[in-house]
């Protein structure tokens, strides 16, 4: 490459672009915005279709194995849980009244 090759390119990638390319470019990705749309949107529910058939198994095993832990939990946390339904209803109140 010669300088003057060099001198060219330079002001080819310095020269600031035009209103026509940035259209262009703009409706370029337009365009594959529209044909890519309905594309991913049928992988979406494709995916998400899928990962429910396999997963709802795993689900209701881990219910099963999980409910009566969470049922002692339940137990052992109901007297603190009165306390907090307490001070929840007193925040509703209070919001309710700073909202008027």
């Amino acid at each position: 490459m010669d300088s003057d090759e060099v001198d060219s390119i330079q002001l080819q990638t310095l020269h600031p672009y035009h209103p026509g390319k940035i259209l262009s470019i703009k409706e370029a990705f337009v365009t594959l915005t529209i044909y890519l749309e309905p594309k991913v949107h049928y992988l979406t529910e494709k995916s998400i279709e899928v990962l429910r058939t396999h997963t709802t198994p795993y689900t209701s095993q881990i219910m099963t194995i999980a409910k009566p832990h969470l049922e002692k939990v339940q137990v052992v946390l109901e007297p603190y849980t009165k306390n907090v339904r307490h001070g929840f209803k007193k925040l509703v109140e209070s919001t309710k009244v700073y909202h008027r």
